[in-house]
């Protein structure tokens, strides 16, 4: 089966910032949160695999398809929200926006635009410039929404909106997935969406692939371990990411294999605690010179972005 995504060997340079090299697949029927710092990269990455900015080395591949060749095609099956794609054009309505809009998304559908107007309480007739920041990620969201595609490439969606909307964004993007051919891939620092809807997990730092991950499976294997004792061939193990005291405790990114090793060892595990994504994440982040692929292998620097590549093919 072929990727709804494939990414190869993607770089992009700009005066301050190089991103790549990036390899890495999204399949059909999936949902990727895509998370890093600010100026990691990530509005970079989705502009790239809209279109919106030519990689200077490798390509994107869509459905399959080599975007440039099957423009029309391509962008049809495609909804984008982010990276201030409307602003050149914010003195338009929002209704005459959307007019614009379907002339790149021909299978607009007008009924369900203002089915999703209502639903969001978008004014139409309210130029775009004037909408509140908030009002201008629902306008996005609802564009990309409403010619029903079959990929989302949604950029920081639910940034500013109000908490009723990001549920009910939440909500329709939970429906979208309800179809097994639609798949989506999407930035956000919002841990329930992470958490609800997305099977995998990318982390974006300076431009490269630090890690791509299932998210139960990173899950299972970070946990926090109350113990008696740290036996000295566990104290330098990159394996263990913490070490506490006054209880001493360590935080571990394979947990099954050091809680066999510290039971081999006579240690006695007081508790343990499987930490929140949200925590997870901040580890990742504060330590990003270690990563752990899915299988649980240990990654260092730019070993990620092979090992992504390797993994996904």
């Amino acid at each position: 089966m072929n990727p709804v995504i494939k990414v190869n060997s993607v770089e992009k340079e700009y005066k301050h910032f190089h991103l790549g090299p990036i390899d890495f697949e999204v399949e059909k029927g999936t949902v990727v949160a895509v998370v890093g710092a600010n100026g990691s990269g990530k509005s970079t990455l989705f502009k790239t695999l809209m279109g919106l900015a030519q990689p200077d080395n490798g390509y994107v591949q869509l459905f399959g398809l080599e975007e440039q060749k099957q423009v029309v095609d391509v962008k049809n099956r495609i909804g984008f929200a982010g990276s201030g794609l409307y602003h050149a054009f914010s003195q338009l309505t929002v209704n005459k926006l959307a007019e614009f809009v379907s002339h790149w998304y021909t299978t607009l559908e007008k009924d369900y635009y203002e089915h999703l107007l209502n639903r969001y309480e978008i004014n139409g007739k309210e130029k775009f410039a004037n909408c509140s920041l908030g009002t201008q990620k629902k306008v996005e969201f609802v564009l990309a929404m409403a010619h029903r595609p079959q990929l989302l490439l949604l950029d920081e969606p639910s940034a500013n909106v109000d908490m009723l909307s990001q549920r009910r964004m939440r909500e329709d993007l939970k429906s979208f997935m309800e179809q097994e051919e639609n798949s989506i891939v999407i930035s956000t620092y919002i841990q329930d969406e992470v958490k609800q809807m997305c099977d995998y997990i990318c982390i974006l730092d300076d431009g490269k692939i630090k890690g791509f991950f299932e998210k139960d499976e990173i899950r299972h294997l970070w946990a926090r371990l109350w113990i008696s004792s740290l036996p000295d061939q566990l104290k330098n193990d990159p394996r263990i990411w913490k070490v506490e005291e006054h209880p001493l405790q360590v935080i571990t990114n394979q947990l099954p294999d050091i809680e066999e090793e510290l039971l081999k060892c006579q240690v006695d595990i007081i508790r343990i605690k499987r930490l929140e994504l949200d925590d997870i994440m901040e580890y990742m982040f504060i330590f990003n010179k270690k990563t752990t692929n899915t299988s649980g292998v240990l990654l260092k620097g730019d070993d990620c972005n092979h090992k992504n590549k390797v993994k996904q093919n």
